[in-house]
């Protein structure tokens, strides 16, 4: 089957920004594409190991039908930060999101979240505060809590290739970061978290 062949990690489309912000404490990284005055963009929000760059072909797309983008990679994540101290939760992860977005002076914006994103926007959707930008959201491959995800998963041969390659690429983003930390912060979140009732 299709699902046990993991695809190239695209693209994300040139010029790549290497400016980071500092945000609660960490360095968040953001892109913004096709930029327009009063423009609604569409945020994209990955999944969990992973990067922006995962949603480089969706991302393309938009950009090519003239679409106003802005690529995040979230706490520990690609080009953002985190401290040996960090706890990783869903809510922070949208609370960092929410404050990097609002100080690039971006008061609205849509949200595409797909796995640890998309339970990030459900985070974000509960809290008042970090709700209240979000026009629209469209949220994939989620959960409501642990339960709900495929417990097997991390089981397969392709979820170890995704690992090793996330491995290689965190290395190529954050030379001389802790992989392992930053891997173990995320399993104990999607192992714990979310709890959405």
């Amino acid at each position: 089957p299709a699902w046990t062949t993991l695809p190239p990690t695209p693209e994300l489309p040139a010029p790549i920004s290497t400016a980071t912000t500092l945000i609660n404490g960490v360095q968040l990284w953001m892109q913004k594409y096709n930029e327009k005055a009063n423009a609604i963009p569409i945020v994209m929000d990955h999944g969990g190991l992973g990067y922006s760059a995962y949603f480089g072909s969706v991302i393309s797309r938009l950009v090519a039908d003239g679409y106003y983008v802005i690529a995040v990679d979230r706490r520990g994540h690609g080009r953002s930060t985190f401290n040996a101290g960090d706890v990783f939760t869903f809510d922070q992860m949208a609370v960092d999101i929410h404050d990097q977005l609002a100080h690039a002076g971006v008061p609205q914006y849509d949200v595409v979240g797909w796995s640890d994103g998309a339970m990030t926007t459900l985070a974000a959707l509960i809290n008042p505060v970090t709700a209240a930008p979000i026009r629209k959201a469209f949220v994939f491959g989620g959960a409501a809590n642990p339960e709900g995800t495929n417990a097997t998963f991390s089981d397969t041969a392709i979820f170890a290739e995704f690992v090793a390659r996330c491995r290689t690429e965190y290395a190529a983003l954050q030379p001389g970061a802790d992989f392992t930390a930053f891997a173990t912060k995320v399993g104990t979140m999607e192992a714990t978290l979310p709890q959405f009732t």
